[in-house]
Order: C-alpha cells, then sequence, then structure tokens
C-alpha cells in the first residue's frame, strides 16, 4: 500500500475511532460541513468580494469636468493653497483617475509635469488604511507629507515642495464617495487657513455630485 493511502487510511480510522459518542458524530460532521463552506468560499472568492464590495445603488454622479475645475479654481484662492486636485474614485478597482487640477496662479496642475500617470492605486503596501477609511466614511483628512511616504503622488508632491495636503471626500458622505478632492500647501498653513480651506472644499464637495 502507497505511503498516501496508508496515511488516507490512518486518518479514516483515527476520525471513527473519535466518534465513539453521538455528540462526537455531530461534532464532525459539522465541522466537514464549515470545511466545505469555506473551500466554496476561497473558491468563489472573487465573485463574492465584487458582491462584498459592490457600489450602492444611490444614483449619485459627478458633475462635469468644466464644473469640477471650477471648484479647483475656487480652491487655489484659499490663502497660501498651491493648488487643487480632484481625482475620480475606484475603490473596486483599487484606483483613481485624474480628472482636473488648478495651481495657485490659475496655471493646470497636470500628473505629467511631476511624471505621474492619470490612473494611480489608492491602496499601496505600508499606506495608510485609516485615512483611507476616513475618506470612504465621508470624512476629510489633512496630514503633512514627505517624499518617503508610499503613495507616489503624495512623494511627488513632497519632491515638488508641497508641505502639507488634506482629502476631501467627493461628495462628503459615508458610502457615497466617487472623487476626491487634494488641497496642497507649499508651506504648512495656520490652523485658521487650513480651516477654511476644509470648510470651502466640503461645502464644494457637496455639490460636485447629481442624481
Amino acid at each position: 500500500m502507497s505511503e498516501p493511502q496508508a496515511g488516507r487510511n490512518d486518518l479514516v480510522s483515527r476520525i471513527l475511532g473519535y466518534m465513539d459518542r453521538p455528540w462526537k458524530a455531530v461534532v464532525v460532521v459539522l465541522l466537514l460541513i464549515l470545511i466545505g463552506v469555506g473551500y466554496a468560499a476561497w473558491v468563489e472568492r472573487d465573485k463574492l468580494t465584487a458582491v462584498l464590495l459592490a457600489p450602492p445603488h444611490h444614483g449619485l454622479v459627478l458633475v462635469s469636468t468644466s464644473e469640477l475645475h471650477d471648484a479647483a479654481a475656487r480652491l487655489v484662492t484659499i490663502d497660501q493653497a498651491a493648488m487643487a486636485q480632484v481625482w475620480a474614485f475606484d475603490i473596486r478597482g483599487n484606483a483613481v483617475r485624474f480628472i482636473t487640477g488648478v495651481n495657485r496662479d490659475g496655471s493646470p496642475w497636470r500628473p505629467e509635469d511631476l511624471q505621474l500617470p492619470e490612473r494611480l492605486p489608492v491602496l499601496v503596501s505600508g499606506g495608510d488604511t485609516s485615512a483611507l477609511v476616513s475618506i470612504l466614511r465621508g470624512n476629510a483628512v489633512c496630514q503633512d507629507i514627505a517624499v518617503t511616504m508610499p503613495s507616489l503622488l503624495i512623494e511627488r508632491l513632497a519632491k515638488a515642495g508641497v508641505r502639507r495636503m488634506c482629502a476631501v471626500p467627493i461628495p462628503p458622505i459615508s458610502g457615497r464617495v466617487l472623487a476626491v478632492m487634494i488641497i496642497g500647501w507649499m508651506e504648512i498653513p495656520e490652523p485658521r487657513l487650513q480651516s477654511i480651506g476644509l470648510d470651502s472644499a466640503v461645502e464644494l464637495a457637496a455639490k460636485l455630485v447629481s442624481q
């Protein structure tokens, strides 16, 4: 008898030996059912993920690109704001896609100026998942940034001289995020200035979707 066959027979013998009481037989049956369910879940993991991460059917869509651009242009009028950008947000596809951006002087901000692609991953190894969760819940996130951060966008912004940024979800409603608006400062702003910037961004973000 081959070793694998002998091993299987030994395993069966031990299971049958364990089942010397009715309650033990029930335990074995339940374990087999759980193993079967776990295997099925693993085999169908992609389908399950698609269902669990399916976007809510809230019917919201982003406004036009020109309206998004106007909103970004309005934000850079905030004192000391260096630029404002809008990126479409796709958590299922693990991606953000550039839509529009404006520099302080009114010129267009473009990813190519920093040698960035127009599509970037949302989740990166070593990234701050707590910030992502907060954004998905409709909350703005602000942080000082550095070139050592794992996000390619943040790294390039830091190299360009941006020292602090805020990300505001569009719209600022939990479970309904379609895009993110980024505001950057070359110098760390006073709390009052950052508060003004956030208030303006959140107010605008709520108006940048339609049914």
